[in-house]
């Protein structure tokens, strides 16, 4: 499994479309070697106020998706 350090710049906007949502961002990625006693993951850093702003997207684009539920299946 290839990991990485994915260090998030700016958050350029977000849609969706058949069922998944997609982020559209500039960040640095580099390959990460991981510890031997860590299991391997790749890592994505944000500061706080990237963030918020990642978190008011993706409620938003939920909100969104639940709208468009028949009321039956809400």
């Amino acid at each position: 499994m290839k990991t990485y350090d994915i260090q998030l710049d700016r958050i350029k906007g977000m849609r969706q479309g058949n069922g998944s949502l997609y982020l559209q961002f500039n960040a640095q990625v580099s390959p990460k070697t991981p510890a031997p006693q860590d299991e391997p993951s790749s890592v994505l850093a944000m500061s706080e106020d990237q963030a918020r702003v990642l978190m008011a997207l993706i409620k938003t684009q939920l909100l969104e998706l639940d709208k468009r539920k028949a009321k039956s299946r809400r």
